[in-house]
């Protein structure tokens, strides 16, 4: 089947429009196929770094405290921007979700 729906070419002043794989806005990543994996990826490795961080930093590890850390500083880094890029398992996004879940662990 003939692809009757090219990609064209954008241009501004006269000058053409380079073409990128994925774009950073806001913090989050977009992909031009729509898929949120180097995102996903991106939230989990940044959440990693906070608890390792944490982990260094704080002596006191009882469990209210811990709780706190967490809702505070390690949560806001995997919800940003979720509204936009959620993945769903009626997508088969399983993994995705699995991998956003094993920072909890």
């Amino acid at each position: 089947k003939h692809n009757r729906n090219p990609m064209k070419e954008y241009k501004l002043n006269d000058n053409i429009l380079e073409e990128s794989e994925q774009e950073k806005d806001l913090g989050i990543i977009i992909s031009d196929t729509l898929l949120w994996n180097d995102q996903i990826k991106q939230c989990v490795t940044k959440a990693n770094q906070m608890i390792c961080w944490i982990l260094r930093n704080f002596t006191l590890r009882e469990k209210s405290v811990m709780l706190r850390v967490y809702k505070a500083l390690i949560r806001p880094q995997l919800e940003y921007g979720v509204q936009l890029w959620n993945p769903s398992p009626e997508h088969g996004s399983w993994s995705l979700i699995l991998t956003l879940e094993s920072v909890q662990r």
